[in-house]
């Protein structure tokens, strides 16, 4: 969102999913930390390639939570095509040691972002995001697709972080507005 605010000339299109954003509701206080045991897990879990990885076989449930932002519960309800895809990505976050300070700062950051100029974005913007995004996502990601010009938001609402059995679909909408900017047309996919 900064680059598109930036350097308007250099950004045509912005895709924004499951995105950290401004969220007028966290503007009025602190935002609220994890709990210390919360907080200790998940930096149990981060901290150590080798946690990780167990806590990923043992326990993959507390790791869809935790650190892939997404309820649990979800995976029972999606295909089996779907659940191979979080897994792999499960997997595929190791060595995760060394994201730890990016997740964190993520953490700490997420709920007192600062309210950018968004109505000064011209690049033509779509925006995806799940309402039961553990990351909390969603508001924010609302709130920016009423102050961006002609932006346009789906909204799911189930699928957490990972939007779980919507992410092909996802993915289609995105290479749609990809292409409807190629092909000069400004208005993002219905």
């Amino acid at each position: 969102m900064q680059f598109a605010i930036k350097y308007p000339e250099r950004c045509d299109a912005l895709v924004l999913m499951a995105p950290i954003a401004y969220n007028p509701a966290n503007a009025s206080g602190p935002t609220p930390k994890f709990s210390p045991l919360t907080e200790k897990l998940l930096l149990t879990i981060v901290g150590s390639d080798f946690a990780y990885w167990a806590g990923s076989r043992i326990a993959s449930g507390m790791v869809i939570k935790t650190v892939m932002g997404t309820p649990p519960d979800i995976m029972e309800k999606v295909s089996t095509q779907e659940q191979s895809r979080i897994n792999t990505f499960m997997e595929h976050t190791l060595p995760i040691s060394g994201r730890v300070q990016g997740i964190m700062k993520d953490a700490e950051i997420s709920g007192s972002i600062a309210r950018y100029d968004l109505g000064s974005i011209k690049a033509s913007t779509f925006l995806l995001s799940a309402r039961d995004d553990l990351y909390g996502t969603f508001p924010g990601a609302e709130y920016a697709a009423t102050q961006i010009p002609h932006a346009k938001f789906i909204a799911y609402e189930t699928g957490g972080h990972m939007l779980a059995g919507h992410f092909a679909e996802a993915l289609g909408k995105i290479g749609e507005f990809l292409k409807s900017q190629q092909n000069g047309i400004n208005h993002p996919p219905q």
